[in-house]
This record gives structure tokens, sequence and C-alpha cells, in this order.
């Protein structure tokens, strides 16, 4: 794929090339630039959002906690009242009731009062009749009866209480579940409607003159449902989000979707419940509603260090982008001048190198034709370092150098044309020798058929000759032997005539006296015979 594009780039003009030079060497540098500076202000403004966000939970840590001292406050001095103490010793629920009652038109947000003696068992209660039940408060009355001291606390209240301040009071802090079905969704119990309720507790204890117990007084803000934390943020810092959780539960809320859908109900992110259940802070993204959100969550605790629910203050990210946005629309304008001046420059100054360089191809495509006087007007100083006046005066001695060397060429021609005459004519000659060479060939040819025939007849006859040779030499060799066995007859046949006559002579000798022959001469006889 690149040794592709790479030959596309290599078919284009020059002109295109040099301009697609500039616009590069002119874009890389700006967007590097827009990159960095990208990075440099997201960075920034992660550091400016993380501020903002660690000064809203602060801010809500502190509307929070404003409630609870208020309450302190105002039940520090309603037990310091001799009225409270004599309805306490008496046991007097109506004229409790009735303080109660008056108290809470100058707090109305507070959603709990309960009146109880020393041993947690009520006496009166505002939101309802119901009395002599025994509350506890996860230990937290009994420790501010002990320690004479009033304790505040943020604690879970179980739905059995608040069914005892009455149903309707109960189904208004109840809380329906949104499971979003999200893998990363916080798994709970599985309960569909939430019945529990958080709040921030206040127990102030109540004593006699001798700090004698007589028993205390509990308000409590209930926290389901009540937008005042995340008001109350969101009013002295309009960029902030407010959440408060109860078991990854999201118990009150102002975050929104665009399409106005509250975020109230829903569960967190797992791994936000994973990392708070270790005790600590965190500071990182989440997606609620489909947003991203840059968010703080800080633990909520009970009277004895039980993380029961999480205060998290977030920022939408795309309040950053609108900011990003604004600073690359900078950038790209400044990149788009940046570039519609490069183009400018890299058009001229193409102009400027294509015009010569056109000049130089069509005397280059004249002197091709033929047109050796072609010549390119060069003005100048001879030794300037400008490379199109170096590359004119270059094709100019080019053309001078082909001028001379074609004259040589023609010279050069002609005598290699009358040499070629010349070998025409020697090849000629050399041609008809060659025929004549050829009939000779085989008029030599034919007589060395004629010459091999008869080698092929006298080999025939030497044939015939050597085996009459050898049948000649074998009748020598028997005339030879016969001649010797004649010999050899004769010389025996000679001897034995010898033999013959003087055996007759003994034997006449013999019979003349009457004398018979020895027996070894007659014998010798017989055998010579």
């Amino acid at each position: 794929m690149t040794s592709l594009w790479a030959k596309r780039f290599n078919d284009k003009t020059m002109g295109f090339k040099i301009t697609a030079a500039f616009v590069v060497v002119t874009l890389i540098p700006m967007l590097l630039v827009a990159f960095v500076s990208y990075k440099v202000i997201d960075a920034r403004l992660i550091k400016e959002a993380d501020e903002k966000i660690n000064i809203g939970i602060k801010t809500a840590w502190s509307e929070y906690l404003v409630r609870g001292d208020q309450m302190r406050y105002g039940m520090l001095q309603a037990a310091s009242m001799g009225e409270v103490k004599e309805a306490l010793k008496r046991n007097d629920t109506k004229t409790l009731k009735g303080m109660l009652s008056k108290w809470r038109e100058r707090r109305p947000y507070v959603d709990l009062w309960i009146v109880v003696d020393s041993r947690g068992k009520v006496i009166s209660r505002l939101n309802s009749d119901m009395r002599d039940d025994t509350i506890e408060i996860n230990g937290l009355i009994e420790k501010a009866i002990t320690s004479e001291k009033s304790q505040i606390s943020a604690e879970v209240l179980p739905a059995e209480m608040l069914v005892r301040e009455g149903e309707e009071f109960h189904r208004q802090v109840t809380i329906p579940v949104a499971f979003g079905g999200s893998e990363d969704e916080y798994k709970r119990d599985g309960k569909l409607v939430e019945t529990d309720a958080m709040a921030l507790v206040v127990v102030t204890p109540v004593t006699d003159g001798d700090h004698k117990a007589l028993g205390a007084i509990i308000t409590a803000d209930i926290l389901n449902k009540d937008m005042h934390v995340p008001d109350a943020v969101s009013n002295k810092l309009p960029w902030l989000f407010t959440s408060i959780s109860m078991d990854g539960l999201r118990i009150t809320t102002n975050i929104r979707d665009s399409n106005g859908q509250t975020a109230g109900w829903t569960l967190l992110p797992a791994p936000v419940m994973s990392k708070t259940k270790l005790g600590r802070s965190i500071l990182g993204e989440s997606t609620i509603l489909g947003q991203k959100f840059i968010s703080i969550f800080d633990p909520i605790r009970d009277n004895k260090g039980k993380i029961i629910g999480l205060l998290d203050v977030g920022m939408p990210k795309t309040q950053l982008w609108a900011i990003q946005k604004e600073n690359l629309s900078v950038i790209a304008i400044i990149t788009f001048l940046g570039l519609a001046v490069s183009l400018a420059v890299a058009i001229i100054k193409t102009r400027e190198i294509i015009r010569p360089l056109k000049l130089l191809k069509e005397k280059a495509d004249a002197f091709a034709g033929g047109e050796m006087d072609t010549e390119i007007d060069v003005d100048g100083d001879p030794d300037t370092k400008n490379e199109l006046k170096r590359l004119a005066r270059a094709f100019n001695a080019m053309v001078t150098d082909v001028k001379e060397r074609s004259i040589e060429k023609e010279l050069a021609m002609k005598e290699l044309d009358e040499k070629n005459r010349r070998l025409i004519e020697f090849n000629e000659r050399l041609k008809t020798a060659n025929e004549e060479l050829e009939v000779s060939y085989e008029e030599v040819q034919s007589q060395t058929e004629e010459l091999h025939a008869a080698n092929e007849e006298l080999k025939v006859l030497n044939e015939d000759l050597e085996s009459k040779n050898r049948e000649l030499r074998e009748a020598n060799r028997k005339i030879t032997e016969d001649e010797d066995e004649q010999k050899a007859l004769m010389q025996k046949l000679a001897h034995s005539e010898k033999l013959s006559s003087l055996g007759e002579i003994v034997s006449g000798v013999a019979h003349e006296l009457n004398n018979p022959l020895p027996e070894h001469i007659n014998l010798k006889r017989n055998t010579m015979t």
C-alpha cells in the first residue's frame, strides 16, 4: 500500500509535489502544536476541574454538616429548658409533643422529632402518636446519654423505625431502585425498593441539675430525596453536581441528562464501590446517564466508623470539552491561516520554479525534434548559484557539445560508409571464393566417397587374401610335414635295403656253412623287415 501511494505521488507533476511539500511542512508543525496545545490545555483544565471539585466536596460537606450543627445548637438550648426537664420527669407526652411542634416551625427541614427516656423508650413523637417502643439507632442514644454530650452522626434508619412515624411518612422516603442493566453497575442485595433511609441524626441528652440522665431529644434530617445538599452546592458552584448514595444507590442527586431525566435512584459503578469500601476517597471519571463526569467520592461513616454511604461531587466533561472546543477552534483557525499562507507561497514559488522548467522542456523537445540551433537565453553571472540558470547553461553546453559530436559523427559515418563499401566488395570476392571452395569440396567429397568404396572393396579383398594366405600357409605346413615324412621314410627305406642286402649275404654264408643264424640276428632281421 505504501509503495502504491509512493508510486502515485511520483507520477504527479513537479508543481503538485512542491505544493504538497509546502503544505506538509506547514501542516505537520501546526498539527503538532495543536496536539501539544490540546494536551497542555486538557491537563490544565483537568487540574482546574480537580481543584473545583475539591472545593465542591468541601462545600458539600459543609452543607451536609451545617444542618447537624443547627439541630445540635437548637436542641442544646431546648435540653436546658426547665419545661422540657419537667415534662420528661412526668412522661408528659402531650406537652413534649407540643414543644416538638413549636421547634419544627423554626426548623422545617428536620424530618424526625422524638423524645425518649434514659432507656431509649419513646415518650413522644411528632409524626405519630405511637409511644412506648424502644429505639437505639446503632447505639447512638446510649452513647449520648452515657457521655452527656450531644452526638451527631449519619445513620441508616431501618424501615421498622420509619413505619412507626406513619405509613405516609415511610412512603415518602421509600426509593424505587432504577436498575440500568450495565455490567459495571453495582450489584446490591436485589431489592427493588429501598425501604431504609439514611439520615443525619442529632441525639441531645437531657439531664437534671445533678447530671442525672432524664432522657434525650432525637432529631434527624432524612437524606432520602432531600435536595438540600445538591442544590446548595449548585447555587454556590453552578458547574458542579452533587449526589448522596446509600449502599451504592443514589438517594438524592441533581444530575440530569440532556432530556431532563434524573439520575436519582440509579446505582453507582461497581469499581467506585469496591475502591471506596477500602475507606478512602477516589477521584476519577465515571459515566452517569451516558455522560462522562470527573467526580470525587468521599465515604460517609456512622458513629461506629462503618461506611454507610458516599458523598460525591462531579463536573461533566462536556463543560471541559466546551472550553477545549473554543481552544481547538482558535488553533484550527490559526492552522487554516498558516495553511493558506503556505499555499499562497507554494503557488508563487512553484510558478517561479516551474516556468523555467517548462521553457527547458520546450527547448529540449525542439532539440529532440532536430533543431540543433536551439538555445536558452541566460542572463546574470556565469558563476551564479541559481540552480535553474546553471541548469539552462548546462543545457546550452549540452546542445553545443551534441552539435560538435554530430559533425564528428557525420565524418565518422562517411568513413564508415567507405569502409563498409570496401567490406562489401571483399565480401563479394570472399563469397565467390567460398562458392568455388564449396564446389571443390563437393568434388573432394565425391572422390572421398569413391575412395571409401574402393577401400571397402580392398578391405574385402584383403580379407579374402588373408584367408587364402592362411590356407596357403596351412598347405605349405602340410607339404613340409609330408616332405619330412617322405625324407624319414626314404631314410628308413634306404637303411632297410642295406640291412636286407646284408641279411641275404649272411644267410647265404650260413646256408653255405650249414649253420643256422643266431637267434638275436633273426630277431633283428624280422624287426627291420
